[in-house]
């Protein structure tokens, strides 16, 4: 008896440890200040913008990679949809993507014949719209506890962590065109222009892999950087 009580408790103490576990794991924290990025280059702002810089509007922080289905196929085209859709009140919010550094891709000029392709096989002959931020030292990664793409970060306009997401999901989309409503002038609500529909390729996160070859070095500039298989998949 006494030992099926001492058991008992290894278990429940194997619990806490896993949530305690889990919760970590989570990294950031709803409510709290947004950790700060970190820019080594960048596609469409300067490598000198700061989180700060986008006080008083809400952010999307989207971490993507071009080799990532979910994230090319269901993630950056909804956020285009999102972004034309609500094109009216783009003084409200900035949809900012984080794009990955451990497949031979850490620069804008790396980066530009993967989007040339995605445009055609995949955003049905659009470019993609949104800034793009490198950061070969992966401290941007590692703040927002980044496990799994694509993964979106919402911050609302205080610069705090409202929501995240892993996965190529709703919930960040659907509460950031809550939260624009609200900001309509009254009877504007609802008067948005349908866009549309995201292609509706796989909605599951895909997690790096571990044998992903290690990012090169780059300046402030964008140049430099190791450069690795150029295989879109």
């Amino acid at each position: 008896m006494r030992s099926n009580r001492m058991l008992a408790a290894i278990f429940a103490a194997g619990l806490v440890s896993v949530a305690a576990a889990q919760q970590q794991q989570q990294g950031i924290v709803q409510g709290k200040a947004a950790p700060e990025w970190n820019i080594t280059s960048a596609r469409g702002m300067q490598t000198s913008a700061k989180l700060a810089d986008y006080r008083g509007r809400w952010v999307v922080l989207d971490f993507w990679g071009f080799w990532c289905p979910p994230c090319v196929g269901r993630s950056i085209p909804a956020w285009m949809a999102f972004a034309e859709k609500h094109k009216n009140q783009d003084q409200h919010f900035a949809i900012i993507t984080v794009h990955e550094t451990n497949r031979g891709v850490t620069t804008p000029e790396q980066l530009e014949p993967k989007l040339a392709q995605l445009t055609k096989s995949k955003w049905n002959g659009k470019e993609l719209p949104f800034p793009v931020i490198f950061d070969v030292s992966n401290k941007t990664v590692s703040a927002y506890r980044i496990n799994a793409y694509p993964t979106a970060v919402l911050i609302d306009p205080a610069g705090n962590v409202a929501a995240v997401e892993v996965g190529a999901g709703d919930v960040i989309e659907k509460r950031l065109a809550a939260e624009l409503k609200k900001m309509q002038p009254a009877g504007k609500a609802g008067e948005a222009a349908k866009s549309e529909p995201a292609p509706k390729d796989s909605a599951v996160a895909d997690k790096p892999k571990a044998e992903a070859p290690a990012a090169g070095g780059s300046d402030a500039a964008g140049n430099g950087g190791k450069k690795g298989d150029d295989k879109n998949e």
